[in-house]
């Protein structure tokens, strides 16, 4: 964290753990020409398909991560934490959480709070050890084996935290570089800290006799004891407004909260104090406005004290911010309340659905207005005050609809439930960016290098890029291809001039001037159809019909290609499907793939022989292949697939 100006502290939501009764997580806060006869088709040999199960690896960089910290320095500088099996990677965004970058990774670790003082310095903490960095995250050093927790800072340079064996408030002046012991009580088990301003700072823990409050006004070289039990001033009316909200029945002893909880000032005298029974998992949320000196319920539940199936109502873990605002966390959404907790309005629907305990990692609120959070899902946003909660990270898609990949990387993708949306991938689709532009549904995408590409939506605006899809040049499609039988379906464009589509009627038709207007070049027959082309002059094609002389249920389809841009055809075998091709991808004229709904075929002859590549148990949509090794493929489900060694083995990129 960093300095705030007075009583205007960024502040760190803490979870209660209902399973491990205890609090597992602090801090601080997108003119005709003539048609040519067809020349007759003479289907060549038929090559046996064969069905080959092949193996799905997990993704090389795409291992699973799961957000469990989020820092933010300032409205555009975000730091997160996202934990792997075997370690933590820090990741970073520098524009407000629109895009993130993996900076660095915190070894053999599992930090839970991440603290930055500043764009440089920084900690990552777990209850085991204490990582450091000063280089913004790019590299971490271990400064102890043995940990802090709960660890808050008041500005760059003055933090202070609980030791693991919870007996001791330690405090740094150097950024958490070199840390001291400040207060220290075998009979307390310290829950929280929390520094409120620059010199004063609030210490909460637990003992046999009750909640206790510890208060310094100069950074913690000495202390007073504000309460040691809720019977007593200056706790006692807070108590009785919560046992007469909770309507106890004859309960005794009723919660004592001897476990403490959770302490956040806002300012050096506005306080909240989250009071913890881990007998009867009760809470009691309190409020100040003098420092401590006198507290006023707020909120609370009554635990297991009328029978552990009341538990949920109202154990809701919460984080504040300035004197008066508060977010709570209530299983499917965010409470908010401006006026501390005198009236709440619910954000929408969260979208999780986990238990208190597992869903919400760490809420960081940056102002009244702007926040974030983790989750298991991923890193959420609010700039509505936490009413509405967008997911900025993991940025990718759902579902995959078609592709167009480049050997360099480079790659563009359509997904089935936001067809508008354009995402980008530079790694091979490891990871992928959405564009912010939007189209209509998009129809075809042709991506050509790195930076120049196409992509044809015939609802919405088509356009050409050349830089990445940063800014485009709108395209004018005809009307008539827009819908009825003369609506273009395959497209496909290998520069920003010439491109063919197929249409409702089997015809073939092409542009030379980027689609604003088209000619009809060939007559295919009536079945099933799909175009590939390598370049201006030669393209494939797959075309036939169902053929009764083979079997009822099998496709007798013709491969075809052209050395003249689509207006001859000339035959190069024929393959006897049990099912509709729904795709074909050559990279040369010798080889090529062919995928049905449950095959995935490959010549290296030219078409004339086919056979079969080992596929895992998917039913494919669309294939592009870049290489005789590397093919990616799209499932009807939406999955996208990868292979690097022509089909062995495949790695499962959306799942």
């Amino acid at each position: 964290m960093r300095e705030y100006p007075k009583g205007n502290m960024q502040m760190r939501y803490r979870v209660i753990g209902l399973g491990a009764l205890s609090l597992v997580l602090a801090g601080c806060n997108a003119s005709p020409k003539p048609t040519a006869a067809p020349p007759p088709l003479t289907p060549g040999p038929i090559h046996p398909v064969n069905t080959v199960t092949a193996h799905i690896l997990p993704s090389s960089q795409a291992t699973a991560m799961i957000p469990t910290a989020v820092d933010p320095l300032s409205p555009s500088l975000i730091y997160a934490l996202a934990q792997t099996s075997s370690n933590a990677q820090v990741l970073r965004s520098q524009d407000g959480g629109q895009h993130w970058t993996r900076i660095g990774t915190v070894p053999g670790s599992s930090p839970k709070q991440l603290e930055f003082v500043n764009s440089e310095d920084g900690l990552a903490i777990s209850p085991h050890t204490l990582w450091s960095t000063r280089n913004g995250g790019q590299s971490w050093t271990l400064q102890n084996r043995q940990g802090l927790e709960h660890v808050c800072f008041a500005n760059a340079h003055v933090g202070f935290a609980i030791t693991p064996n919870q007996h001791q408030v330690v405090g740094t002046i150097d950024g958490g570089h070199i840390w001291n012991v400040r207060l220290s009580s075998p009979d307390v088990s310290f829950s929280d800290v929390s520094a409120a301003g620059t010199s004063v700072v609030y210490a909460l823990g637990g003992s046999s006799s009750g909640p206790r409050l510890y208060r310094s006004t100069n950074d913690g070289k000495s202390w007073t004891l504000l309460f040691a039990n809720v019977s007593q001033s200056p706790l006692a009316r807070a108590y009785k407004q919560y046992v007469k909200a909770m309507a106890f029945p004859t309960v005794n002893p009723l919660p004592q909260f001897k476990q403490g909880g959770q302490i956040d000032f806002t300012s050096p005298t506005t306080g909240w104090a989250t009071l913890f029974s881990g007998n009867y998992l009760a809470q009691a949320v309190l409020r100040t406005t003098d420092g401590g000196a006198a507290w006023n319920y707020v909120w609370g539940n009554s635990g297991c004290a009328m029978g552990c199936n009341a538990m949920g109502g109202g154990l809701h873990p919460a984080t504040f911010y300035g004197p008066a605002d508060v977010w709570r966390f209530d299983l499917t959404r965010i409470d908010v309340s401006t006026n501390a907790g005198k009236s709440w309005q619910h954000s929408s629907p969260l979208p999780f659905s986990l238990a208190a305990s597992q869903a919400v990692n760490d809420i960081a609120m940056i102002s009244p207005t702007v926040g974030w959070l983790s989750t298991p899902a991923g890193i959420y946003a609010t700039v509505d005050g936490g009413l509405h909660w967008a997911q900025q990270w993991p940025n990718i898609p759902m579902t995959a609809s078609r592709i167009s990949m480049r050997p360099s990387g480079a790659g563009w993708m359509v997904t089935q439930n936001l067809a508008s949306t354009l995402w980008v991938t530079h790694n091979g689709g490891e990871t992928w960016t959405a564009l912010p532009h939007t189209f209509g549904v998009i129809a075809s995408l042709d991506l050509w290098n790195h930076s120049r590409g196409m992509v044809v939506s015939l609802q919405g605006v088509s356009g050409i890029t050349r830089d990445g899809g940063r800014q485009w040049i709108p395209l004018n499609w005809p009307q008539s291809m827009k819908s009825g039988l003369n609506q273009a379906l395959g497209i496909q464009f290998v520069n920003s001039r010439d491109g063919w589509a197929t249409n409702l009627s089997d015809q073939l038709l092409t542009t030379e001037n980027g689609g604003r207007k088209w000619s009809p070049v060939h007559q295919f027959p009536p079945g099933p159809l799909a175009v590939d082309f390598l370049s201006t002059h030669d393209g494939w094609a797959l075309t036939g019909v169902k053929s009764s002389r083979v079997s009822p249920s099998r496709w007798n389809v013709h491969v075809v290609m052209t050395h003249d841009g689509g207006k001859n055809w000339s035959s190069a075998g024929s393959i006897h499907l049990l099912e509709n091709p729904m795709s074909l991808s050559f990279i040369s004229m010798n080889q090529g793939w062919v995928a049905t709904a449950n095959s995935l075929l490959e010549t290296t002859d030219g078409g004339r022989t086919w056979s079969a590549v080992s596929l895992p148990h998917v039913h494919p949509a669309s294939i592009d292949a870049l290489s005789a090794h590397s093919v990616y493929l799209v499932t009807l489900r939406g999955r996208l697939l990868k292979t690097q060694n022509g089909g062995k083995t495949w790695i499962s990129l959306i799942p």
